[in-house]
């Protein structure tokens, strides 16, 4: 507060567009904003603050099962819109409260490549592309969750361990929100992309041992 019951407060806020290519053209949008304002406290009196005990938390390796499932077109308009499957097996070592760190694999069975991979080998012969070449990807992952209730933020960051096509780059990353159900069970919705390029939205189930 500046005077009396009356602040300042200022901020920035990054917000991006994108249907997370479920079809194309996807054409996302990135607005930066600033803002500045004032603020009026309608309780003069200063706050009371409650003090938390900082207590360790952890808890046991667990390992995880995780479908993924949405459907997406490739960068070329026009190619058709196709589904995909993703599972994804990794562990999890609970730190504290607030995070945990995972690694495993995942193992994506992706349809629109195998438009892809045709239209390339037919289209431009030079391009390395035969036809032959197997649409299924393998995939070292691993990430971060933050912990908020029941509800986390992941961030993952992922590299191809087999992958015909090449299609994108070596390296991956998937960031979403996942949500736990029970002690076992758990929904997640996340979007896959090759640094700021999208390339799928899924939606998730996944059981937890």
């Amino acid at each position: 507060n500046l005077i009396g019951s009356i602040g300042f407060q200022t901020g920035i806020t990054l917000i991006h567009y994108s249907n997370g290519n479920i079809k194309e053209p996807n054409t996302s949008t990135n607005s930066l904003l600033f803002n500045v304002g004032l603020n009026w406290s309608l309780e003069p009196e200063d706050p009371i603050y409650k003090r938390w005990s900082i207590e360790k938390y952890k808890e046991p390796i667990h390992v995880n099962a995780i479908l993924r499932y949405g459907w997406n077109e490739s960068n070329l308009r026009g190619s058709g819109q196709f589904p995909f499957y993703t599972f994804s097996f990794y562990v999890d070592k609970r730190l504290n409260k607030k995070s945990s760190i995972h690694a495993g694999t995942e193992l994506m069975l992706t349809d629109f490549l195998k438009e892809h991979r045709d239209y390339q080998a037919n289209s431009f012969p030079n391009s390395g592309i035969t036809g032959n070449e197997s649409t299924t990807r393998v995939g070292l992952i691993a990430g971060h969750e933050l912990h908020i209730g029941k509800t986390s933020v992941l961030t993952y960051l992922g590299v191809y361990l087999y992958d015909e096509i090449n299609y994108g780059s070596v390296i991956y990353n998937r960031i979403g929100l996942q949500r736990s159900i029970n002690d076992h069970w758990l929904t997640s919705l996340t979007l896959k992309s090759h640094g700021a390029s999208a390339e799928a939205l899924s939606i998730g189930l996944g059981y937890r041992l």
